[in-house]
C-alpha cells in the first residue's frame, strides 16, 4: 500500500513475455507519482419511499471524505407537473434537461453539514441523516424530497472555507403512508386501489387526481370504503 503523493520509479527489463507470448524487445523506465485515493459518496440501498409513520434515516457510505454537505429540498405544492416535464432518467435519480432549471426552482431548500472521523482514505465509513426534523407532524410534511450528499473538506472551521468535491450522490424520496396499485383493463380503463403502507388496509376517502401536462386535474375522484376507484381510458 504505497502512500498518496509518493514518487515511484518503474523499470521493466527487456525479454518480458506477455500472456499471448509476445516478448518485449526493449526495456522501459519511468518516474511517476502515486495518485490520491478517489473520494466516494453513496446513498446506500435502492429504495425511494419512506413511510411517514416509520424510520426517516438515510444511510450514507463515504470513502476518503472528511465532511458532508446535505441539500434537502421539498417539492413545493403545485409543482409536480414542472418536475415531471423538466426531468428525465430514473425516477430515483432524475436529471434536469435544462441547465438553467433545477430542483431549486421548484422546492424549499435547506442545507446541513456533517463531519466524518475519517481513517485511512481507502476504508469505508458509514453515517446517516435523519430527515425527521424536516417533516414535523404539525405541518403534514408528506411529499417529494430530493436529497443530495456532497463531499466536503472539513479542515476549515468556517463554512465559507469549505470547498466542494466531485464526489456526491442524490436520491428522490417520496414520503407517504399511501400505496397505490393500478390495474389496466383490456378496454383501456383503469382500476386503482389505495392502501395504507403502515397497516396494509384499504384507505377510504383518499383523493385521487389525474394531472395533465399543465398541472390541471383531468380527473378527480375519492376512493370507496374498500380503497377503490375506476378511471376512464387515458389513451386519448
Amino acid at each position: 500500500d504505497v502512500p498518496e503523493g509518493v514518487y515511484t520509479y518503474t523499470q521493466i527489463n527487456p525479454g518480458l513475455e506477455s500472456i499471448n507470448k509476445y516478448v518485449m524487445r526493449s526495456g522501459i523506465a519511468s518516474w511517476g507519482t502515486m495518485p490520491n485515493y478517489p473520494e466516494e459518496v453513496d446513498i446506500i440501498g435502492e429504495g425511494s419511499i419512506l413511510t411517514y409513520s416509520g424510520n426517516h434515516k438515510l444511510s450514507i457510505l463515504t470513502r476518503g471524505v472528511t465532511g458532508l454537505k446535505y441539500s434537502i429540498g421539498k417539492l413545493l405544492e403545485g409543482q409536480l407537473y414542472h418536475f415531471i416535464s423538466q426531468t428525465e432518467g430514473d425516477i430515483t435519480n432524475p436529471r434536469f434537461i435544462n441547465r438553467n432549471f433545477d430542483f431549486g426552482n421548484i422546492s424549499e431548500l435547506v442545507e446541513e453539514f456533517s463531519w466524518i472521523n475519517m481513517g485511512h482514505p481507502k476504508e469505508a465509513n458509514y453515517t446517516s441523516i435523519d430527515l425527521s426534523k424536516y417533516m414535523p407532524k404539525a405541518e403534514d410534511r408528506f411529499g417529494l424530497f430530493l436529497i443530495k450528499a456532497h463531499a466536503q473538506d472539513a479542515n476549515t472551521e468556517s463554512e465559507l472555507g469549505i470547498k466542494d468535491s466531485y464526489a456526491s450522490d442524490q436520491r428522490l424520496i417520496l414520503v407517504t403512508d399511501l400505496g397505490i396499485i393500478v390495474k389496466n383493463n383490456a378496454d383501456h380503463t383503469h382500476d386503482l386501489f389505495v392502501q395504507s403502507i403502515q397497516t396494509g388496509k384499504p384507505v377510504s376517502g383518499a383523493k385521487v387526481e389525474l394531472l395533465g401536462k399543465n398541472g390541471i386535474p383531468l380527473y378527480t375522484k375519492y376512493t370507496s370504503k374498500d380503497g377503490h376507484i375506476s378511471m376512464p381510458s387515458t389513451n386519448d
